[in-house]
């Protein structure tokens, strides 16, 4: 049976309360197991959120020392490439030196052979003014007729060897031409080639600039990129052929018939298709000269190829 309680005189005695410090700690002890349960609920919803919060630094620092390996190893490749391409550019402009040294000595030379062909018409038509003096003198001294005729034939023995040594100077002459257009020539490609390789540097340090811009937005720890919006370049509607193509590395390059007199422009972006107006490629222009222009190709679908004469209209972004 329930205890029951004490009550004053003369009052009904009633059951025991079962919560001995009466209806408020009963109400204290419900919230308190309340309060413990939501306790419980906030430390496991906090373990969720601190978890990818705590991992998060790790990855961006990761990513942080990843992105410095890959400048450091970009700015190594970037020195060395520098290194080798000015060793390159100094054997060049040495063998430029010495073709245009070589000109000149072949300029003087043909200057010497042009006067010695001079002197040479000189004597032959003194020769010949001689052989008409003594054809003269044949014609008035008839009694002296062997002696003038052996005199005539020996003159005309050295009218004949003047001359062929005439054309003997003049063939040389000839040659000497033909070697110093062939050295020009061979000049002109060796200045390409320098054009060129200072087009394959400048497109490393484009790329090193690139790795300097993806640590730096590491750096501040943001997932925002830093797109650049397409340049579109508006000029005058232009139509010319290729001249030349040329393969350096991983990058292709195109001689283009229009330059500066043809208000060519370092940036201007032409667009190159074959005969049947089948596009072929993107290319922009690196350096213009007077008459013509370099540019590298910077987009080319599979398959496709670029060949002389195929033609490039300005524009395309």
């Amino acid at each position: 049976m329930a205890a029951r309680t004490p009550t004053p005189s003369g009052a009904e005695p009633g059951p025991a309360n079962p919560y001995p410090f009466g209806d408020r700690e009963a109400t204290v002890s419900i919230l308190t197991k309340v309060f413990v349960v939501l306790v419980t609920v906030l430390s496991v919803a906090m373990v969720a959120m601190v978890v990818p919060l705590t991992m998060n630094p790790q990855t961006y620092k990761q990513h942080l020392i990843d992105a410095r390996a890959r400048i450091h190893l970009a700015e190594t490749k970037a020195q060395e490439a520098e290194a080798r391409y000015a060793r390159i550019l100094r054997d060049l402009e040495q063998l430029r030196r010495t073709l245009a040294e070589t000109k000149a000595d072949l300029t003087n030379q043909i200057g010497d052979l042009q006067t010695d062909l001079i002197e040479a018409d000189i004597l032959r038509v003194a020769a010949l003014n001689q052989a008409a003096a003594i054809r003269a003198e044949f014609v008035g001294l008839s009694s002296s007729l062997s002696q003038s005729t052996e005199i005539t034939a020996l003159q005309q023995a050295e009218i004949v060897r003047r001359r062929d040594e005439t054309l003997r100077l003049q063939k040389e002459n000839i040659g000497l031409n033909n070697t110093l257009r062939d050295m020009s020539t061979m000049l002109a490609s060796l200045e390409d080639l320098t054009r060129m390789h200072k087009e394959e540097i400048r497109s490393l340090e484009d790329q090193n600039r690139t790795l300097r811009d993806r640590f730096a937005a590491l750096a501040v720890d943001t997932d925002e990129s830093l797109a650049q919006p397409d340049i579109e370049f508006v000029g005058p509607n232009l139509r010319g052929t290729v001249k030349q193509v040329k393969h350096v590395g991983d990058h292709t390059f195109v001689v283009i018939n229009l330059g500066s007199n043809d208000d060519v422009r370092e940036g201007m972006k032409f667009l190159i298709h074959d005969d049947s107006l089948n596009f072929i490629a993107n290319a922009v222009v690196k350096e213009v000269d007077l008459n013509e222009s370099a540019a590298m190709v910077t987009l080319m679908p599979e398959g496709r190829m670029i060949t002389v004469n195929q033609e490039a209209w300005s524009g395309g972004r």
